[in-house]
């Protein structure tokens, strides 16, 4: 019985073993996939990353195969044809002293080397056109104050992080193309910034928290500006968006407290969730109808924001666009809006007027979500001519069919301005006001439209339509 006992003790004992020796070498495995089309191969502290398109997200709590042998890894060479580096793939590897990135490569994700203590020398192809959040914070590179310009780290073409207690302004170095994420963040005594016109893209985070910031000048160079990247810039009052810009990020300029206006070109395309919200100084906005979508939230609780032209181009207004709008009394909407988001205009308290630019029955066929209480219980003004600026791009006031001084009504006021204009006493010069003026809707303005107005005044008639 002893013997039996004996030999089963072995027998788990060796079982044991087999089942340790077989997870070490599965956590010092020297090979694998690290993407659909991406390998990795570790030897002689050599990483060595092969193939064809995105390296596989990695998240922190699943790790990636070589996590246990970081510590080994004295070298990494990315072949050319990987065209990402993933989030953590390289932190912490605390002896890596050299690394190589292809041309092929164009994004870098955060914390990719973050801690790599011994990475002297980084080498950024211009491929490259976005880097992540601390990509290369606390390498050896990053903490070598000879590396520092002025209180600014610069690798290669690209601007990798200021130091928190840079103050004044700063002038981008001529030739830099752009910034890693977040690299001005919580900067709070930065007041002004001067960027290059050889940056294409304002990063997100780029600017974050920069509560000091009063002035940046955007070059023209600049297509598009990321997420966060000004928000809670709270000094900033104006700021000037040039037309070479496409989109406008999610929560691009959330809380700029002190931001007054802002005017959009009409290259911008789309504007993103929460771009504006909790802008409580703006007063103005000027949305270009070259404008398709605008983000939900996008200008949540801008409770100095009074009037709005929303463009022909919008199809659609989401969720919670102008909650919290307390101060919106009127605002302007194409009859090319299908539908609008639930607490779209919730909690807006002071809206009176909504222009309209179709009938009654158009209006009531757009979809209206759940808690517009303000939106419904408003005066519509129907078949509204859709006015977005003038040639300077400033708004002008919201015209009605039949309305010809702007005052948002129809009136004997009115009647005295068309009857001088169709007897040549005195024109009507503005366009969108002429086109106001012709009631009949066909084309031109004469006595049948001054006796359909006269009608309407005289309440002979009960519309326009």
């Amino acid at each position: 019985m002893r013997k039996l006992k004996t030999l089963l003790m072995l027998l788990f004992t060796l079982g044991l073993a087999v089942l340790l020796s077989t997870a070490a070498l599965a956590d010092n495995a020297t090979s694998g996939t690290c993407g659909e089309n991406v390998t990795w191969s570790l030897e002689g502290g050599v990483l060595t990353i092969s193939g064809e398109g995105e390296m596989e997200e990695i998240s922190p709590n699943t790790g990636i195969a070589w996590d246990s042998q970081r510590a080994s890894i004295t070298k990494i060479i990315i072949e050319d044809g990987v065209t990402t580096i993933s989030s953590n793939a390289f932190n912490n590897c605390i002896n890596l002293t050299s690394v190589t990135i292809p041309d092929s490569v164009t994004f870098i994700d955060e914390y990719a080397f973050w801690n790599c203590k011994s990475l002297t020398s980084i080498a950024i192809p211009d491929s490259v056109t976005s880097i992540g959040y601390c990509a290369f914070h606390h390498t050896a590179y990053y903490k070598d104050s000879d590396n520092w310009e002025n209180s600014v780290l610069y690798i290669g073409h690209w601007l990798i992080a200021a130091e928190s207690d840079i103050a004044g302004n700063c002038a981008v170095k001529s030739g830099t193309i752009g910034f890693s994420a977040g690299a001005f963040d919580l900067c709070s005594s930065l007041t002004s910034v001067t960027i290059p016109n050889s940056v294409t893209f304002i990063s997100e985070l780029a600017f974050s928290g920069c509560s000091s910031l009063t002035s940046v000048t955007i070059p023209d160079s600049v297509t598009a500006i990321g997420s966060y990247a000004f928000s809670r810039c709270s000094s900033l009052t104006h700021i000037t968006i040039p037309d070479s810009v496409t989109s406008i990020g999610s929560y691009a300029f959330h809380n700029c407290s002190s931001l007054t206006s802002i005017t959009i070109p009409d290259s911008v395309t789309s504007i993103g969730e929460g771009a504006f919200d909790r802008c409580s100084s703006l007063t103005s906005v000027t949305i270009p109808d070259s404008v398709t979508s605008v983000g939900a939230g996008a200008f949540y609780e801008c409770t100095s924001l009074t009037s709005v032209v929303i463009p022909n181009s919008v199809t659609s207004i989401g969720s919670i666009t102008f909650s919290g709008c307390s101060g919106l009394t009127n605002i302007t909407i194409p009859n090319s809006v299908t539908s609008i988001g639930n607490y779209a205009f919730y909690e807006c308290s002071s809206l009176s007027d909504v222009y309209y630019g179709g009938s009654e029955d158009d209006w009531n066929a757009v979809e209206i979500g759940s808690n517009n209480d303000y939106l419904i219980s408003a005066t519509i003004h129907y078949n509204s001519v859709i006015d977005t600026g003038d040639a300077d791009g400033a708004p002008t006031a919201p015209a009605t069919s039949g309305d010809l001084n702007g005052d948002g009504e129809v009136n004997a006021g009115d009647l005295t301005i068309l009857a001088r204009h169709v007897g040549k006493v005195e024109t009507i010069e503005d366009e969108a006001y002429l086109a106001n003026a012709d009631v009949t809707g066909d084309g031109s303005v004469d006595a049948s439209d001054l006796t359909k107005l006269a009608q309407y005044v005289g309440k002979i008639i009960s519309s326009l339509d």
